[in-house]
């Protein structure tokens, strides 16, 4: 029977088990200044953007959803409403005095590679959101099947029929359960999360 390979924690003999060699701190290279001290790699930081998108195949539904998360803890900063023309739009913002949320219409251009490239101009804290789409766009993500090329094309396929796209920017995992709940419980039609990392600074 062949080994697993990787992950074998089975200590040998002590001729055979090594000490980490000098200069590495928790597997981190450290380096010696002028005065002998030394100072640990620091890994760079990541930020974390997340967001929950709800797909309104019936757009006045979304209108529902709009006002469940802002009497809930959301900011009208946080949600972004998307359609790709002026009717789709103001059937979801209803009549009502609804909160200056920010919007994104497509004018009808969802078939082509402008389709979220025109939300590039959403204010953050959305930018990111069209960063990875964008990068997927422009083949920068390498990965066919990834999760920003599985948006864009649901995305693509629900924006290009006629429905709307609520999309809430959420900072901690009990607000992205808490937008979800909300989503899930004004019915809409599809439901995904999507996070992206990138270096601060």
């Amino acid at each position: 029977m062949k080994p697993i390979l990787g992950n074998d924690n089975r200590a040998g003999p002590a001729a055979d088990r090594q000490a980490p060699a000098a200069g590495m701190i928790n597997g981190a290279l450290d380096s010696a200044g002028p005065d002998g001290a030394r100072s640990a790699e620091i890994a760079p930081q990541l930020e974390r953007s997340q967001f929950v998108l709800g797909i309104f195949r019936d757009p006045p539904v979304a209108q529902k959803a709009l006002q469940g998360l802002l009497a809930g803890e959301f900011q009208a900063g946080q949600l972004l409403l998307v359609a790709a023309s002026s009717g789709q739009m103001s059937e979801a913002l209803g009549p009502g005095d609804m909160p200056r949320i920010h919007t994104c219409q497509l004018d009808g251009h969802v078939d082509n590679g402008d389709l979220l490239r025109q939300a590039s101009a959403a204010a953050s804290p959305f930018s990111p959101l069209w960063q990875s789409m964008r990068a997927h766009l422009d083949g920068q993500d390498g990965a066919k099947g990834s999760a920003p090329q599985r948006i864009y094309t649901q995305l693509r396929h629900d924006l290009g029929a006629g429905a709307v796209v609520v999309i809430v920017s959420v900072d901690r995992t009990e607000e992205q359960r808490s937008a979800a709940r909300t989503l899930l419980d004004c019915k809409c039609d599809v439901l995904l999360t999507h996070e992206v990392s990138a270096r601060s600074g």
